[in-house]
């Protein structure tokens, strides 16, 4: 299938390209950590130098806790909500000129010049990030035509005393959300490759024009698409699952803890590259169309005037003379001319 050729291609490039999974990987571990920095500022002062942590690395830590979060101390709520809210703000702004040279690096492959990755970044960030704000409205109109069909349910459910209708409601709205983000979430991807490919500017057009390519080749994209989606919700899904019933309770079983997740998040970095590399090989099977380039305006022709009849000046001034009969030609042979007398010698005529 055209699809599972385009993840072999997309996992070729995840090899050849480690540097960018590393950098893919450094991506949320550089926000996660300042989280983790607001959260020890806020918990340091009340666990370091009380009998709480002894508590906490002994495995009673539910009584210490609630202890703590009794205390005037505890801004840990400010954190999770406020203080994970930017830190995701701050990632996705990461993203941005991340993909940018992650792209260029791809497109340029082995015939790249030195330093693609910031060439990517320098040429193609604010591309991106134009990009990024098209995507998030048709995001925000998705989110709310959702919104609106469950609110419609829920309010005939109610008028008709009926519980199903929710569960209706429910499905249809997730059904129209899939199907939307499975077609907006590649059709972005697909226009950013355009604008770097080509280094066009109209990202809008583009967007719309990656949108009808994908509705065109639902074959190709729709199977990519949701691919790896699955195999990032598949690998969160199994570590949180292996994860829940173990509780850690040393240092050690912390450290071991911290290490799964790392693994977990470098598995996860692979799958971000091979993903481009996997959307940029669907790309050039489409033959790399220019998606993002500027509306040509058609050339105005101005027809001439056709050349008037009238003679030129000196044509007309011109006076039109018989042209001359030619010579005849002599004669051979001439006559000899007459003899002539005078008129003393001549005899007298008769009167």
């Amino acid at each position: 299938m055209t699809f599972l050729r385009l993840l072999a291609d997309g996992s070729r490039a995840a090899k050849r390209h480690p540097r960018l999974v590393l950098i893919a990987y450094l991506v949320p571990l550089l926000p996660a950590a300042l989280l983790v920095g607001m959260a020890h500022a806020t918990i340091a002062p009340a666990f370091d130098y009380s009998l709480f942590a002894q508590k906490v690395l002994d495995g009673s830590w539910l009584a210490a806790w609630q202890d703590f979060a009794a205390s005037p101390a505890n801004h840990m709520s400010v954190i999770l909500r406020s203080g994970a809210m930017f830190v995701l703000l701050l990632t996705a702004l990461i993203q941005i000129p991340v993909s940018a040279g992650i792209v260029e690096t791809l497109i340029e492959g082995e015939a790249a010049p030195e330093h693609p990755f910031l060439t990517g970044v320098a040429q193609h960030t604010w591309r991106f990030a134009r990009s990024a704000v098209w995507f998030l409205v048709a995001a925000a109109l998705t989110a709310g035509a959702v919104g609106g069909i469950v609110a419609l349910f829920f309010k005939v459910a109610e008028k008709q005393s009926n519980a199903r209708l929710d569960l209706v409601g429910f499905a249809v709205a997730a059904f129209l959300g899939v199907a939307i983000f499975a077609v907006i979430g590649p059709a972005y991807d697909l226009s950013r490759l355009a604008a770097a490919r080509h280094d066009d500017r109209k990202t809008l057009r583009g967007f719309f024009h990656a949108i009808w390519a994908v509705l065109r080749h639902p074959g190709i994209f729709l199977p990519l698409y949701a691919s790896f989606v699955l195999l990032i919700v598949g690998l969160h899904l199994g570590y949180y699952a292996a994860r829940s019933p173990w509780t850690p309770a040393t240092a050690a079983a912390i450290l071991a803890l911290f290490l799964a997740q790392q693994i977990v998040m470098a598995v996860r970095a692979v799958f971000h590259v091979a993903f481009w590399g996997a959307e940029l090989a669907a790309y050039r099977t489409l033959g790399e169309p220019r998606l993002c380039e500027k509306r040509k305006r058609p050339l105005i022709v101005v027809d001439e005037p056709a050349p008037s009849a009238v003679p030129a000046p000196e044509a007309a001034t011109e006076l039109s003379l018989p042209e001359p009969s030619a010579a005849p030609p002599p004669d051979p042979w001439p006559e000899p001319p007459s003899p002539t007398t005078d008129d003393v010698f001549s005899p007298p005529t008769a009167s």
